[in-house]
């Protein structure tokens, strides 16, 4: 058990700790309560005002819808609602690189309008004009090989032709050999015919040395003979020389037909020629062709390096930037036509069969409040969605604007009563509003705010009178209203003359407006 030590001062252990001043927060205690006072008496000060702000009670309706020639009036009945996206009809337009290449630069942002042909893009170019100025090159050296070509055979033919002298030449040394020939066989037999005469005359010196010998001759006789003798010697050796001639002569004419013939032979070898050289310009003139084709070519590739738009239409989506590598066919942006649009609207299996192609449709979009646009059934998709137990309906835009954009999201009405498939845009075109004619005063009408749940005036623009099929009088109207407006029926006689722009408070009664051809509210 332990023992208390009474000796231990305890008072020496205590440490002085310096006082804390409260902090003064005395405006925060007037501020905090003022403000959540006045909070209050705003707020109680509207609920008050709500309380005691007259609210005219009024019946609501709906237009009229006046159709085709006859302006008759027709019944609308609502079949169901879904929602959809809008996406262009029939799908967005790619717009490809022709050519593989780099990127240089895009020369359109999204929501661009484009002209087909315009350029969107351009690719670094700097080999595609490299392989041009060589294809011009290769062109040039072609065009020179065929004049070069067509020279040479120019050449064959001139000595084709040159050919024809050679052969009269030919054929005069031909005759100038017979000639020379005839000539040397002419003197070779005066040759032999001056042998004789000297054989004839030495005979006959023979004779009348002998004759004088035996003293029946004198020798005048020897003397006379001797004298035959020379003479037909000198004869002789005249015969002889002209008969060398002659054979010289011949020797000469045969040379010069030895040649001439030599040079008649020399023709097939031009003929060679000329061949060699048409071949050769056909072959040159073709490589010509394909030098032509490969600048084309290099041509076409060059031009490829711009990217042009494929049609008209506003750029959706840039798909590629500056430095990216294409492929040909690569894209580097989207188009769509805005005129040409369509919803995509998932609908429930149970209401598909309702459904028909050229149905009419209504599409409501935030980007345009005032009235919805125009629609007709498109086509009705054939492989369901097994999860969202639904088919998808394609609803063609008929009255598209540019406030209505790809991808925005849109409700769909579908109602009965549509025209025929067959008429289509034309019958939506003339499809009119009309209204009962005592709610048209000055020009306007009385239509409900939902927000806030006020009347408020609203001026429109009207067109001649019509009648319904009960007789009532209606008024078409041209400009101001849409399908989806309620027009302030009865009670609009107790609006204030001078209402307020911002709208006169109402409250909807029980009783239903008139059925004018409208869904009712």
């Amino acid at each position: 058990m332990s023992t208390v030590d009474q000796n231990v001062d305890l008072a020496g252990l205590s440490r002085k700790v310096p006082s804390i001043q409260p902090p003064r927060r005395g405006w925060m205690r007037a501020v905090v309560p003022l403000t959540l006072l006045g909070a209050f008496a705003f707020i109680l000060r509207d609920a008050i005002g709500e309380l005691l702000t007259e609210r005219i009670p009024v019946t609501l309706t709906r237009p009229v819808r006046l159709e085709g020639p006859g302006q008759t009036v027709t019944q609308r009945t609502l079949l169901t609602q879904a929602a959809g996206w809008i996406e262009p009809d029939p799908f967005p337009v790619h717009a490809p690189a022709l050519a593989a290449g780099i990127v240089l630069e895009v020369l359109v942002q999204e929501s661009d309008e484009v002209k087909e042909g315009q350029p969107i893009a351009r690719l670094i170019d700097d080999d595609a004009r490299i392989a041009r100025d060589r294809a011009r090159g290769k062109l040039t050296v072609s065009e020179a090989e065929v004049d070069l070509a067509a020279a040479e055979l120019r050449i064959a033919e001139a000595s084709f032709e040159a050919a024809i002298e050679v052969t009269a030449a030919r054929d005069a040394a031909r005759a100038r050999h017979s000639g020379r020939v005839a000539a040397a066989a002419e003197a070779a037999a005066a040759v032999r015919g001056g042998v004789a005469e000297v054989s004839l005359a030495e005979s006959e010196v023979q004779v009348q040395r002998a004759l004088e010998e035996a003293g029946t001759s004198g020798p005048r006789q020897v003397e006379i003979a001797d004298a035959d003798l020379e003479v037909a010697a000198g004869r002789l050796s005249a015969l002889r020389a002209a008969a060398a001639l002659a054979s010289a002569a011949a020797g000469e004419a045969a040379a010069e037909l030895t040649r001439a013939e030599r040079h008649l032979e020399l023709r097939f070898e031009e003929q060679r020629l000329i061949d060699t050289g048409r071949a050769r310009l056909a072959r040159a003139k073709g490589a010509v062709d394909e030098a032509r084709a490969s600048l084309a070519e290099a041509m076409l590739a060059l031009n490829r390096m711009v990217i042009r738009a494929p049609q008209d239409g506003i750029v959706l989506e840039r798909l590629a930037v500056t430095g990216d590598e294409l492929e040909a066919g690569g894209p580097v942006c989207s188009l769509y036509d805005p005129a040409t649009l369509r919803v995509r609207v998932d609908v429930p299996q149970a209401d598909v069969g309702a459904l028909a192609p050229g149905q009419e449709a209504e599409i409501l979009a935030d980007s345009r409040t005032s009235r919805p646009y125009a629609g007709e059934v498109l086509r009705i998709v054939q492989l369901a969605d097994i999860q969202k137990v639904t088919l998808e309906v394609q609803v063609r835009v008929l009255d598209t604007d540019n406030l209505l954009r790809p991808d925005m999201l849109a409700q769909v009405r579908f109602f009965s009563g549509a025209e025929p498939a067959a008429e289509g845009p034309v019958a939506q075109a003339i499809r009119r509003l009309a209204v009962p004619a005592e709610l048209v005063r000055d020009g306007a009408v009385w239509v409900h705010q939902p927000e806030g749940n006020l009347a408020v005036r609203r001026e429109i623009k009207t067109g001649p009178e019509r009648r319904g099929p009960d007789g009532q009088r209606l008024i078409e109207v041209l400009e101001g209203l849409d399908w989806t407006v309620e027009l302030i029926d009865r009670g609009r006689d107790r609006f204030p003359s001078d209402a307020p722009t911002a709208g006169v408070p109402i409250t909807l009664t029980q009783q239903a407006g008139r059925a004018a051809g409208g869904d009712q509210p």
